[in-house]
């Protein structure tokens, strides 16, 4: 496997000469008004039905519309990323069948490098069909980014401020109904660590570390508090009350009973729990080497470099590790949730460990080892494979068809603007 060229290792780049700058405003420019068009039109469409979506009658087919419209934004992503990162490969392992977990409804926690992880992650689930009820956890001002952000707000992704008190209501509010949903389909993305990976934040996770083995020796930690043996180098540590209150809200220790006001406010009294959840582990490449050089990945894989600057230099490949983090039943959620505060912040600890571990690995590599992966029994399933993002025929018509209707809104706007001027 080649190692990542000087300039990705180097602490500080000299300057981007005139001409690539240039060149890369202009694909910037290019990005932005082919995607502003597709947003713009899903916002104004989602904003006309949001009515819709209190009435129970009528809240299925908004949460459809919902869908739809995410469906047709990651089209939109899909068709960029060919026009302007296409060299990109995207290498996926999995120890589980990766081509229908929506549909399985499933919890996905991730490690969290750079601003383009829900990015590559959404093409992941583009490619094998699991688009469709994708919602991902993100921090709450990205709603507020004209036409994308608004898009998923209204399509009913989860934006957080780090402050437990507002969060806590949030995910109950989003996710609190899913249970009584079975047939529409689910795939939440969620970033324990709730920041990027870099400098500071690995220096904050060793302080911290540092404090609690100090408190343990004053005896004024919870017993069974779970301590890391070594800091993390390639993750940071992760906040385990957002995905635990994900879990008891998709798999209630106790399920509400069909009258509770859960229960009244779904429009299916059917329950049925979510029972899948998937450890993700992702890195690129060519790697940074953030512990050595000072630049880690969010400097160096962002979309100005990756959709400015592009080239392999840049990004050549993008790999994803999946595997069950507990046995996919109905009793593997459950006993998870069941576990208080300090267990459960301990069993996410250590899946943290590994990933750190299967970081280092990958930094030397470019890839993650099948063998981490492969799981230990013949029945269950290992899939490797990787994909190129080429768009579908479907992708460039529904694309098309939003950029149809953005240009009608913009005529109609400029008829309604000249009336008024008119009289």
């Amino acid at each position: 496997m080649p190692k990542p060229p000087p300039l990705a290792r180097s602490r500080s780049r000299s300057p981007a000469p005139a001409p690539a700058l240039a060149l890369a405003a202009l694909r910037l420019a290019l990005f932005a008004a082919f995607a502003i068009p597709v947003f713009a039109a899903l916002a104004f469409l989602l904003a006309l039905a949001l009515p819709a979506s209190r009435p129970a009658p009528l809240a299925a087919w908004f949460r459809a519309c919902a869908r739809s419209a995410v469906s047709i934004g990651t089209s939109a992503f899909a068709i960029a990323t060919f026009l302007l990162a296409g060299h990109v490969e995207i290498c996926v392992t999995s120890a589980l069948p990766s081509r229908d977990l929506a549909r399985r409804r499933a919890v996905l926690f991730c490690n969290h490098q750079t601003f383009l992880d829900w990015w590559f992650l959404g093409l992941w689930a583009w490619h094998t069909g699991n688009i469709d009820g994708i919602k991902i956890a993100l921090l709450d001002y990205l709603k507020h980014v004209p036409f994308a952000g608004w898009t998923l707000y209204f399509a009913g992704f989860i934006f957080l401020k780090q402050n437990w008190a507002h969060d806590e209501q949030v995910i109950r509010a989003n996710l609190g109904q899913v249970p009584f949903r079975p047939d529409e389909p689910l795939l939440l993305i969620v970033f324990p660590e709730g920041l990027l990976v870099q400098t500071r934040h690995v220096e904050s996770s060793k302080r911290f570390l540092d404090k609690q083995r100090h408190d343990i020796e004053a005896r004024t930690l919870p017993q069974g508090t779970y301590i890391p043996a070594n800091p993390p180098v390639h993750v940071i540590l992760p906040r385990s009350r957002g995905l635990k209150c994900c879990l008891s809200q998709l798999h209630p220790i106790t399920p509400p009973p069909p009258d509770s006001a859960v229960a009244s406010k779904s429009d299916d009294a059917r329950y049925s729990p979510v029972t899948t959840l998937v450890d993700v582990t992702m890195g690129f490449w060519p790697s940074s080497r953030g512990w050595e050089t000072g630049v880690y990945p969010h400097h160096s894989v962002n979309p100005i470099t990756v959709f400015g600057f592009g080239g392999p230099a840049v990004l050549s490949r993008v790999c994803i590790d999946l595997k069950p983090a507990v046995a996919e039943d109905t009793a593997g959620i459950a006993e998870l949730v069941a576990l208080d505060e300090v267990q459960f912040d301990g069993w996410l600890k250590r899946r943290w460990e590994e990933k750190d571990s299967l970081m280092a690995g990958f930094h030397d590599t470019g890839s993650f080892p099948a063998s981490t992966t492969k799981p230990k029994t013949a029945s269950a399933c290992f899939e490797a494979y990787s994909f190129r993002v080429v768009p579908k025929l479907r992708d460039w018509i529904s694309v098309s068809a939003m950029h149809v209707v953005f240009w009608c809104l913009v005529w109609a706007m400029y008829c309604v603007f000249k009336t008024i001027v008119r009289d």
